[in-house]
């Protein structure tokens, strides 16, 4: 194990009966990557955005935004677009691929 953290499950802590959750290594890096798209707000301007040139630009965005992540091979990061979301998929560079969907909330 090389990263650990608190697993936060609907915006709280989630609890093993009464101590918190602790999450490794891929989890905390996806767990990571959620909060990073939350703060910026890139998957909520997609809900509204109907300009194409504008979402491919937001998708770009949310993207760079993964391969940001020293965590994360660069290159390897794929948006796709789904029903309610999007699948966000790529490589770590210490635990092989990763995939997550990206609901609408």
């Amino acid at each position: 194990m090389i990263y650990s953290d608190i697993e936060i499950l609907d915006d709280d802590l989630a609890l093993d009966d009464v101590q918190a959750r602790i999450i490794y290594d891929r989890d905390v890096i996806l767990q990571d990557l959620q909060h990073a798209l939350r703060e910026s707000g890139l998957l909520t301007a997609l809900i509204g955005e109907r300009s194409p040139a504008r979402r491919k630009l937001a998708e770009q965005k949310i993207v760079a935004l993964a391969e940001d992540d020293k965590r994360i091979v660069p290159g390897s990061v794929i948006l796709t677009a789904e029903a309610g979301g999007y699948l966000l998929a790529g490589r770590t560079y210490e635990f092989g691929t990763f995939s997550e969907a990206l609901q609408y909330e």
